[in-house]
């Protein structure tokens, strides 16, 4: 039972290592995902611009 326990002992420190990089890891994970909506925004962003640029290129072409 005492080698159980003495087991038990050598590892909680790394159980709560373990715990500690888990929880950061989840903390990263929710500002990756933020940061991809941000990207996917700036990206939706970015081709209705490229929509916008074609359509007025267009309307200066058919002006000259």
């Amino acid at each position: 039972m005492q080698a159980m326990a003495s087991s038990i002992c050598l590892l909680l420190p790394k159980v709560g290592k373990i715990s500690s990089l888990a929880a950061e890891l989840g903390r990263v994970n929710a500002k990756e995902e933020g940061m991809l909506v941000v990207c996917r925004d700036l990206l939706n962003t970015i081709s209705a611009l490229q929509v916008t640029e074609c359509s007025l290129r267009t309307q200066v072409t058919q002006l000259q």
